[in-house]
């Protein structure tokens, strides 16, 4: 591990206590699903299909709807492989659950080495698009 890597580790460490009370007011707030918060910290909400996984992140409703038509057509052309896609906000999560209901969905896991780990240990993508 470098040091850049080992200095951003222990920053995260750090500041952990504050992304959960950051988090646990966005739930009190209504900004978070109380139920799926867990796929905050990278704990997956389901579990990982066999074979080939391809992981798309949208960050918000706007990227949500410019990457659905990219990912249903990949869906059509090849059936065989997983999508996972995350996103950032409840409401892009609705969309996507009612617009592409065959994509597997979680939330963006915070950037936390915990979080980030469990969720790519868990989900181990084999090809990532970002939009």
């Amino acid at each position: 591990m470098t040091w850049r890597e080992s200095l951003w580790r222990s920053i995260g460490y750090a500041i952990e206590p504050g992304i959960r009370i950051w988090l646990h007011r966005r739930v009190a707030r209504g900004k978070e699903d109380a139920a799926r918060l867990p796929e905050r910290y990278g704990f997956a909400g389901r579990s990982r299909p066999e074979g080939r996984l391809v992981w798309s992140h949208a960050a918000s409703v706007g990227e949500a709807m410019a990457l659905l038509p990219l990912l249903q057509r990949l869906q059509a052309a090849r059936p065989d492989v997983a999508q996972l896609i995350t996103t950032g906000t409840v409401t892009s999560a609705a969309t996507v659950a009612a617009r592409a209901p065959g994509l597997l969905h979680q939330f963006l896991p915070v950037d936390l080495p915990g979080a980030a780990d469990r969720f790519l240990g868990h989900w181990r993508p084999d090809l990532v698009l970002w939009s």
